[in-house]
């Protein structure tokens, strides 16, 4: 997966909301495609002179299609640390090497619920047949009161299992006592200079950009099942009780 400068500008939004350590779930390592010039926007230059850098950059670049594009990819764990954020990446595989071994698509381990101010899915719940379960393991893990970032694909066709909608995130946080914590918003185009779009939660919408995907940011605020939505166009439909 990969971190692009508007999913890093979400996550340092969400986290800075903490005081002290941060920590954060990221599912899958995210490779950060982000340039020196905005990265020392971020963490500073002295940092940035001093931060590690990736040994296997030509993979990392082959696999995101930016060959020849980048002369180095800064570790997205080191740097982010050094704004007190500390971050478990955890995966099917340990592709990096660090990752904590999980599949998403069964019940997490009890050691990791209620353990993450913010959870990162950047990238993975589309790749993951077993959805409904994911979403349960990601609610499980982030506390009360933190922050939840997706970034799925919009309509990139076989990237993934599944490409999803807006109403698809809009009613499930909605409709299980939690929240949209900011519009949702789409982008497209190079990774290092991405185009960022509004999107409606709700309202169909028949026209987006070509392999376009979804930021959507949702804050947790309360325990408990979260059950399962009924998309809001159906709603009205539904009978009220009593």
């Amino acid at each position: 997966m990969a971190m692009n400068v508007a999913i890093l500008e979400a996550l340092l939004r969400v986290a800075d909301q903490f005081a002290g350590e941060k920590r954060v779930a990221s599912l899958g390592y995210p490779d950060l495609l982000v340039t020196p010039e905005r990265l020392a926007g971020f963490f500073g230059a002295e940092v940035l002179a001093s931060a590690t850098r990736r040994p296997d950059i030509d993979s990392i670049l082959a696999l995101h299609g930016l060959t020849g594009q980048m002369d180095r990819v800064y570790d997205t764990v080191e740097l982010l640390a050094s704004r007190g954020i500390r971050m478990d990446c955890l995966d099917i595989v340990a592709a990096r090497g660090s990752e904590i071994i999980v599949d998403l698509n069964e019940q997490i381990a009890p050691t990791l619920v209620n353990q993450y101010e913010v959870v990162l899915d950047g990238g993975t719940m589309e790749h993951c047949f077993n959805v409904p379960q994911v979403l349960k393991n990601i609610l499980s893990m982030t506390k009360v009161g933190g922050f939840i970032i997706h970034v799925n694909p919009l309509n990139m066709f076989n990237h993934g299992f599944y490409s999803f909608s807006p109403t698809f995130y809009h009613d499930f946080y909605k409709q299980s006592g939690n929240r949209l914590a900011a519009a949702i918003y789409g982008f497209n185009g190079p990774a290092l200079a991405p185009n960022t779009f509004t999107l409606p939660p709700v309202q169909r919408f028949d026209k987006a950009p070509e392999r376009a995907s979804l930021i959507v940011i949702a804050q947790k605020l309360v325990e408990g099942d979260a059950g399962w939505p009924v998309q809001t166009k159906y709603l009205q439909m539904i009978p009220k009780q009593g």
